[in-house]
């Protein structure tokens, strides 16, 4: 069982199977709502998240897409598209231990910040990961 919350303890999650992804997002919105150069984010099916303590509020900055967040202390803890409702992006920072899976990917690297260094070892993507546009570093 894998667990995890918010900072201040008002919400906590738990997720019954290991994420199907892990990946590095430097998308503009990820960089904007975590205050961060970019956000790690490991995916689950929704079914195997169960919210056991608060509730996240949301809110949706891009069309379809919404975030959740503790409303007191501000933690990102997830992200989830309106018409993919069987997945659910859980931010690893959020889970109370590390996760033993390294990212697979690192998508919207056409947003990194320039002192960002990609991690050779895994592909790289200009948008999302199931687009065809890799970059040249992850074409080498």
């Amino acid at each position: 069982m894998i667990t995890g919350g918010c900072r201040c303890g008002e919400i906590e999650f738990s997720c019954s199977e290991k994420p199907h992804f892990v990946s590095t997002c430097h998308c503009m919105d990820c960089q904007k709502f975590s205050g961060s150069s970019f956000i790690n984010w490991a995916l689950f099916k929704r079914g195997a998240l169960s919210i056991n303590q608060g509730q996240p509020k949301e809110i949706s900055c891009t069309e379809g897409v919404f975030r959740g967040f503790c409303c007191d202390c501000g933690t990102t803890l997830y992200w989830r598209r309106s018409d993919q409702s069987k997945w659910i992006d859980i931010t690893v920072g959020s889970l109370d231990q590390p996760l033993p899976y390294e990212p697979q990917a690192e998508v919207f690297v056409a947003h990194k910040l320039p002192w960002v260094i990609l991690n050779p070892n895994i592909p790289h993507y200009e948008h999302g990961p199931y687009d065809s546009s890799r970059t040249a570093e992850s074409s080498a």
